[in-house]
């Protein structure tokens, strides 16, 4: 019943996955991702009369097969988490311009969905993507049915974002209450973001410089090895 349940899990994990990252295509690209995974092990069972001609005993041969078809199994899956943490950094980095625009069109007059929608409109990074879909969405059925604050909220139950949970939890609260101090609680937020994007920078700045580490250490024990390696056998043949 265990292994049924882990089966069962990774799939709806698995399948919440592809919704993220590819919405209403996530059909198509988990068909394609398996139609991939069967390529990959095909081509691992095809190479396997090559490790066994190579002269690797039976254990080794086992153990490359079975590491090449987990690998030829999870490898689609894992891009697409790596493409989920990539799009929802990229949520991050693009909120405090995005909430500035919304400012600038408040103190011109707008109402918050217009400004929301003049924000967004014609820009391709994935934020703006997520929000005009939200948009057309509403507009796709009749004015009064379909609910733009439902409809973003949708949008933050998808995305699964903590930058677009909070400012679809700022708007949702403030339209529905229709605070006249939005534009001042949207720069506030802005101000908020933007130190949350310079720590993000930071510490990717950080991480960076830590794998780089990883070709200096290699070059580093490259050379060692050619330095203490005549020394050691001069000391071999005396």
């Amino acid at each position: 019943m265990k292994i049924k349940e882990i089966i069962r899990n990774y799939k709806i994990k698995r399948k919440n996955n592809y919704k993220m990252l590819y919405a209403e295509k996530f059909e198509i690209m988990i068909e394609k991702a398996n139609k991939n995974k069967i390529k990959y092990s095909l081509i691992v069972v095809l190479m396997l009369p090559l490790f066994i001609l190579s002269g690797n005993n039976y254990f080794e041969t086992t153990f490359i097969f079975l590491l090449g078809i987990l690998l030829a199994f999870f490898l689609p899956d894992v891009f697409v988490v790596k493409g989920i943490k990539k799009r929802n950094l990229s949520y991050e980095m693009e909120m405090p311009n995005f909430l500035d625009r919304i400012v600038l069109m408040l103190d011109a007059g707008l109402t918050i969905w217009e400004a929301i929608d003049k924000a967004s409109f014609g820009q391709k990074e994935p934020l703006y993507i997520e929000i005009q879909r939200a948009l057309n969405d509403y507009m796709f059925f009749e004015k009064g049915i379909n609910d733009l604050n439902i409809n973003i909220e949708n949008m933050a139950q998808r995305c699964k974002s903590k930058t677009i949970n909070t400012f679809v939890a700022l708007i949702v609260q403030n339209s529905r209450k229709g605070s006249k101090e939005l534009i001042e609680i949207l720069r506030v937020q802005s101000v908020l973001c933007r130190n949350e994007r310079k720590n993000t920078a930071q510490r990717l700045g950080k991480e960076a410089t830590t794998l780089m580490l990883i070709p200096s250490g290699i070059v580093f024990l490259s050379l060692l090895v050619m330095l203490i390696a005549p020394a050691i056998m001069q000391i071999n043949f005396k």
